[in-house]
């Protein structure tokens, strides 16, 4: 079975939700707008794993039927991931996002940005007067504030050859796994479980969220173009240095960190062939994927102590999946 199909297997549990979703994530954009009806649907009908829609109705789904509420979480939180991206293009001066143009080089920078702006307004309207939970409002926004504080130290971390792992792990934290931890976190309140099951939760996605990132950090080196939609060291080609780099730069001569350099200043395929013959050497890709595994094993403990439904197996088999993926 490939890894594709792996996935689709796991999504078939709320596979009906996911289309409802879906649907939701289309009524919540409708606008009189013309540029804006074109500008919010491109990147949705570009695709996407939707993690986060997924994991929000796996974790409601633990709980039961929750209907329409559960519907609009879900489609508000792909939302608020879409609207991140639009920003992070326009940061990065991206040209392509999951391998269609990005909003940024189909309408410029403005309109991707005031884009980004609406959905995000948006979905806040839409917590309000459609999902109706305090609780998961206020786990989303916090999330949301946390994550322009983690893109901030990112872009401040820009070309720093000497990060080390503990900030490259401040900047995941509140990058990714703080989002993906209060996707989980948001369904258990909507739903209303207790202070302990929501807590269980919330460390799963936090833990997810981790493995979730240090796998697209190592797919930068290793994934072609086609399967995981952006070219072969585009953040390093941006100065991002993630786990990978690090270990390799602690474990390697002067060379190497030239090499690094030479990738990040744009000076070529010389560089690169170097970086992946020196990431094989060092073990550099096989440390960074077996951290990515304990924290996949970590997000499985946490779910102890729940029933082993249908919702609780999936979660279970995406954290297993998540590690292994090629895209």
């Amino acid at each position: 079975m490939t890894g594709m199909e792996k996935f689709e297997r796991i999504k078939e549990y709320v596979a009906e939700d996911l289309e409802r979703t879906e649907n939701t994530i289309f009524q919540l954009l409708r606008t009189e707008n013309r540029t804006l009806v074109h500008s919010t649907t491109h990147l949705v009908k570009a695709g996407g794993k939707r993690i986060r829609p997924l994991l929000v109705l796996l974790c409601g789904r633990i709980y039961g039927e929750l209907g329409e509420r559960l519907y609009n979480l879900a489609a508000c939180v792909e939302l608020i991931h879409l609207a991140t991206l639009m920003h992070d293009d326009v940061v990065d001066s991206a040209s392509l996002r999951r391998g269609s143009p990005s909003v940024n080089s189909l309408w410029g920078n403005k309109i991707s940005v005031l884009t980004g702006d609406f959905i995000y307004s948006r979905v806040f309207l839409s917590l309000v007067n459609l999902v109706g939970s305090m609780e998961a409002m206020r786990s989303l926004s916090r999330a949301t504030q946390i994550m322009s504080v983690g893109e901030i130290m990112q872009v401040e971390n820009t070309g720093n050859i000497d990060l080390s792992e503990r900030d490259y792990f401040q900047v995941v934290e509140r990058k990714t796994a703080v989002f993906l931890s209060a996707c989980c976190e948001s369904a258990a309140q909507l739903a209303g479980a207790g202070n302990k099951d929501t807590a269980k939760l919330r460390d799963y996605g936090t833990n997810l969220g981790y493995a979730f990132q240090i796998v697209d950090d190592t797919l930068d080196f290793t994934s072609e173009n086609e399967q995981f939609g952006k070219a072969s060291f585009k953040d390093l080609g941006e100065g991002k240095v993630t786990l990978p780099i690090i270990h390799l730069l602690s474990h390697s001569d002067g060379n190497v960190k030239e090499a690094v350099k030479n990738v990040m200043y744009g000076l070529g395929e010389k560089a690169m062939d170097s970086i992946r013959s020196a990431l094989h050497q060092a073990g550099s890709l096989s440390y960074a994927q077996n951290v990515a595994e304990d924290y996949s094993r970590r997000a499985v403990a946490s779910l102890e102590g729940f029933k082993n439904d249908g919702a609780v197996n999936s979660l279970i088999e995406l954290s297993h999946w998540l590690v292994k993926r090629e895209w």
